[in-house]
Parts: C-alpha cells; sequence; structure tokens
C-alpha cells in the first residue's frame, strides 16, 4: 500500500491522457518518464502536449531506445541522449529549451533529492 503522497516516477511511460488520469486520480506526487522513444512515434506527442511541465521526467532507458536523428549511428543509447527528450518536449510544447530543461530538473530534484 502506498500513500497518495508518495513520490513516484512511472518509467518509460507510454500512455495517454486517460491512463494519467488514472495514475493521477490517486498518486498526487506522480511524475511520467519519457525517454527518446517520443523522437520515434507520435502518439506520445498529445500526452506530452497536455501534461503539467512539472510532471514529467526525461529518462534514456540506456541502452535500449536511441534518438530517431541517431538511431542510424548508434544502436545503443547513453545517458547524454537525454538531450533529446528535453528537446522534443520543447518543441511539442513551443518553451526554450533550457526553460524545459531547468523544470525537468527540479522534477527530478523533487523526485529524488539530487
Amino acid at each position: 500500500y502506498l500513500q497518495s503522497d508518495h513520490k513516484i516516477h512511472l518509467h518509460c511511460f507510454v500512455g495517454t491522457m486517460d491512463d494519467v488520469n488514472l495514475f493521477t486520480s490517486y498518486f498526487t506526487e506522480i511524475k511520467f518518464g519519457f525517454t527518446p522513444i517520443i523522437t520515434r512515434y507520435n502518439f506520445l506527442h498529445t500526452t506530452i502536449q497536455q501534461l503539467e511541465l512539472t510532471q514529467i521526467l526525461s529518462e534514456t532507458d540506456s541502452p535500449y531506445f536511441t534518438p530517431d536523428e541517431l538511431s542510424s549511428f548508434s544502436r545503443c543509447a547513453h545517458p547524454g541522449m537525454v538531450y533529446s527528450v528535453v528537446e522534443m518536449v520543447a518543441q511539442l510544447r513551443h518553451l526554450p529549451v533550457m526553460d524545459v530543461a531547468c523544470q525537468l530538473r527540479e522534477n527530478a530534484r523533487h523526485v529524488y533529492g539530487v
């Protein structure tokens, strides 16, 4: 049993806003992690656009998900590729990359205290 204010990082999220609403109806401190898979598949774009920026975390899920623009060069992802997630979130939300990067950093700090 988890309390409703338990801090949660929902790793490698690939859901819709209906899924988000299901989780957030109980968990108030949940964050949704997105990987470079968002550079390949458009089905997540609506979710990213509708989520509060404070609910988004960026991750790579290394070594599995390379960004689309790098997939012909590398089959193996690494932590440095997290920037492609930040760029895509910024693009989808029409925000400066640095603003998104700073907010996602704060989101990670909130969940992990680092």
